[in-house]
């Protein structure tokens, strides 16, 4: 019988010591520095954690976490802090009762296909009721981001993606907030054609290729969003509230694109990631993004110092056209109280907005309900001179109006 409790009791007391250990500093510490010179060895890349402390039951804080390759700093953050219930877990959901990362800068460079990701995240704070992975459910109480500036470059080099399942989330966001946060954003240009004619594909492919693509900026002041829901299942986004505060948008197309060169060898891909020809002109290329490009533009520094216009006679007789490729706004502010997006139709009711655009023209009050479909666009209480002025903006952006324009009443 004594023999059977030490068979028995034995693991209890192991797991026990185990579990015992984990809260220990000195462990912690020796645990994080064996894992990251692990992962230095596997991966090329310099991993340093300066500190980690685990208090009961998963409450982590990490502090002065760093990841260089090549003398290139991947990520480097201040501080994260990560606050977990324990039981739910077992439930397979989690509750995060508090994230928080401070200080942090992070370059993805190649490590995410698709996407370069980069910049600087002075604050963010967040709180999930609810992560539910068995029910693809996300419920946010809210999140907060400050003082941060980041640039994303989007590019067609990821490879097409043919799984049937898809994750299907759903995601509600009780409140989320920007605050002094700048953004830049290069959306993915077109891949590489191949000319028409005899030969191999490769053959029929251009040496080099820098296509056109589309730049947008934001400079966000103070922004808050109340009440979302995304339902990536059904495609039905709603939110109750969204308001931004004095802030700056920017647009510009026909902006350069990274660069692709055909690879001198051509790599085939093995027939069972084959998916497409789209594939195949991946993989003849090497791409290189224009990031650098795109965090030097400065949409903001062409606004004149001078007066601006709110009559629409008054602006066109100015000689400062708009220029439909390159819109600059600054003075922003919006309030729209309901907004729902289902089925490719836009609904939306504006409390307020206002703006100034650089060639001149000021929109000092635009309000009332928005709707858009695929072919029209419905602006049915707005008054009659704010009416013209959108009128004219959107047939100045004709590549991005719909085939039926109606401003005015349904």
């Amino acid at each position: 019988m004594r023999i059977f409790r030490l068979i028995v009791l034995t693991p209890i007391a192991l797991f026990l010591l185990l579990a015992i250990l984990i809260y220990i500093p000195p462990v912690q510490q020796f645990a994080v520095d064996r894992a990251a010179q692990y992962l230095t060895k596997k991966t090329g890349v310099r991993f340093n954690v300066e500190s980690v402390r685990l208090a009961f039951p998963l409450d982590l804080a990490i502090h002065n976490v760093t990841a260089v390759e090549h003398n290139d700093t991947l990520l480097a953050a201040g501080s994260l802090r990560l606050n977990v219930a324990l039981l739910p877990l077992f439930d397979g959901r989690a509750e995060v009762d508090g994230i928080a990362l401070y200080r942090a800068q992070v370059d993805t460079r190649n490590y995410i296909g698709g996407a370069h990701i980069a910049g600087r995240i002075g604050a963010l704070q967040a709180s999930a009721k609810e992560i539910d992975w068995v029910k693809r459910k996300v419920v946010v109480d809210y999140a907060d981001l400050r003082k941060s500036d980041v640039t994303v470059c989007l590019s067609d080099t990821a490879m097409d993606d043919t799984t049937k399942v898809k994750a299907q989330w759903e995601v509600s966001v009780g409140r989320a907030t920007l605050r002094q946060t700048k953004a830049k954003v290069a959306l993915m240009a077109a891949l590489p054609q191949a000319r028409k004619g005899k030969g191999s594909l490769l053959e029929r492919l251009p040496a080099t290729y820098q296509p056109k693509q589309m730049w947008l900026a934001a400079d966000i002041t103070q922004a808050a969003l109340k009440g979302g829901t995304f339902n990536m299942k059904t495609g039905r986004y709603a939110v109750r509230s969204f308001g931004v505060e004095k802030s700056k948008l920017a647009y510009l197309n026909q902006a350069p694109d990274g660069v692709w060169t055909r690879n001198r060898q051509y790599r085939p891909i093995p027939a069972a990631k084959e998916r497409s020809l789209r594939d195949s002109i991946r993989g003849a290329y090497t791409y290189q993004d224009n990031i650098k490009g795109l965090q030097a533009w400065q949409p903001f520094a062409a606004f004149p110092k001078g007066g601006v216009a709110s009559d629409l006679a008054t602006w066109l007789c100015q000689g400062k056209p708009l220029n439909p490729n390159d819109i600059a706004l600054q003075d922003v502010f919006l309030q729209i109280d309901t907004l729902t997006y289902a089925e490719n139709v836009l609904n939306a009711n504006v409390a307020h907005a206002a703006f100034v655009e650089k060639c001149g023209l000021q929109v000092k009050r635009i309000s009332g309900p928005i709707y858009m479909d695929q072919q029209r666009l419905i602006l049915p209480n707005m008054a009659p001179r704010i009416r013209r002025i959108l009128k004219y903006l959107l047939v100045c952006v004709s590549h991005c109006r719909p085939s039926i324009l109606i401003v005015g009443r349904r």
